[in-house]
């Protein structure tokens, strides 16, 4: 009988999710557990959703957030065995925070008394997690070595260079090119605004990434005269078809009075261009959205395959543009055994005839799982929601050298030649 784990997780791309749960994944599927992987939810609703989901797993696995009292007596309650996972000091705040702090260590006591088993990162997080609960393990961070390669220091180069890589959290301790650049998500409260607006009010320029501010927010900011640059990628003035599609006055309204605000927008197409140059005439310029394509290699044709993969790669969001096509998959099953269909995301659905490969998205198997696709593809309908869209679909097969089948609509008419490269 299968063990059943529920692994709860901060987001898909941070390093701590990354490297101590979703690379396990695969490992654990084939040693006959079955994991579930969701986001921390944001709100008692979704809180009351997700104990309804676990109730009947064996564990929850809680990497590095602390619960609350009422969330881990209701655990206990259900008798569902806690596994808690940090690798950070959170019982203290950050040097960038400043100091100790009495509720990080009250909370983070409270969670590792109530855990069955707790996972440390190292000795030192160890001794601190030692007087609640004896039941402790080290596992340090691991990182799969076989998705790297040694450097080629038979290169020349003219110059020396020095790099970093790290999580915005770390961000602050590096200072580059006498830009001090602050990360921060969108506050979900008006405290967490009011906070934010206290750190910012010395800053010059506030970057905008696609969500639209409240009319306060904005005029907050003129008055202490920062700076706004407004950057999208979507069209975020209309509706999604998967919500019902069709425009929206308020999407419209807030659109508008963002780049209006705005000293500088960024737009990721000339479609979305035109649609800002509405209520900023003059300061709209067009970055494509872009990828880097020395971390991806070229795929290897040599290699025999028994199947053709059909693939495609996306967010949740996207899904219900493939899920449209299960008909014609089916019937391409039905036609050709020697057909599969590849999904790389966080979500997936079932087809009646079609084989389907259910890859969760990683980083570190980004490359190699784009490689094993033999046709890529990116369906839209037409619709001014799509339009917006930025093609990084398209980019990320190009960049490993697949053909790619798309819909003929927005950026993919400019990136797609009929009979050439897809």
């Amino acid at each position: 009988m299968k063990k059943k784990v529920c692994f709860l997780i901060q987001e898909w791309e941070h390093p701590a999710s990354r490297y101590r749960v979703l690379q396990y994944i695969p490992y654990l599927e084939e040693s006959q557990i079955e994991p579930k992987v969701s986001l921390f939810p944001d709100s008692f609703c979704k809180w009351i959703k997700l104990f309804s989901e676990i109730q009947n797993y064996d564990i929850l696995f809680v990497q590095k957030k602390r619960l609350w009292h009422w969330q881990l007596w209701y655990l206990k309650r259900k008798h569902v065995k806690i596994m808690y996972d940090f690798d950070d000091a959170i019982m203290f705040k950050s040097p960038v925070d400043g100091g100790r702090s009495f509720k990080r260590r009250r909370t983070f006591a409270r969670m590792v008394r109530y855990s069955d088993l707790v996972i440390a990162g190292n000795q030192y997080l160890k001794s601190q997690a030692f007087p609640y609960n004896k039941n402790i393990l080290i596992i340090p961070t691991a990182i799969d070595t076989s998705k790297y390669t040694m450097k080629d220091y038979s290169r020349n180069k003219e110059k020396v260079t020095i790099g970093w890589i790290g999580s915005k959290s770390s961000l602050p301790f590096l200072k580059e090119s006498q830009i001090e650049a602050k990360v921060a998500i969108f506050p979900d409260s008006f405290f967490k605004w009011m906070i934010l607006f206290s750190e910012i009010q010395h800053c010059d320029t506030l970057f905008v990434q696609k969500k639209r501010l409240w009319h306060w927010q904005l005029w907050y900011l003129r008055r202490k005269r920062i700076r706004i640059i407004y950057d999208f990628d979507d069209a975020v003035m209309f509706k999604s078809p998967v919500d019902g599609g069709g425009r929206s006055f308020k999407r419209q309204w807030t659109f508008a009075r963002m780049v209006k605000y705005s000293d500088y927008v960024i737009a990721g197409n000339r479609y979305l261009k035109s649609k800002a140059m509405v209520y900023n005439k003059h300061n709209v310029i067009i970055i494509p959205t872009s990828i880097d394509t020395d971390k991806y290699t070229i795929k290897d044709y040599s290699k025999s395959k028994e199947k053709v993969t059909i693939g495609w790669i996306g967010s949740k969001s996207s899904l219900p543009f493939l899920k449209e096509l299960i008909p014609a998959f089916d019937q391409l099953a039905g036609e050709y055994n020697f057909v599969e269909l590849k999904i790389i995301c966080n979500d997936f659905f079932e087809c009646k005839k079609m084989p389907v490969i259910k890859k969760i998205w990683s980083l570190e198997d980004e490359n190699p799982d784009l490689q094993d696709i033999d046709i890529g593809l990116a369906p839209l309908p037409n619709h001014e929601w799509t339009k917006g869209k930025c093609a990084t679909k398209l980019l990320q097969y190009l960049s490993v050298g697949i053909p790619v089948v798309c819909s003929p609509v927005g950026v993919h008419k400019e990136i797609i030649q009929e009979g050439i490269n897809g």
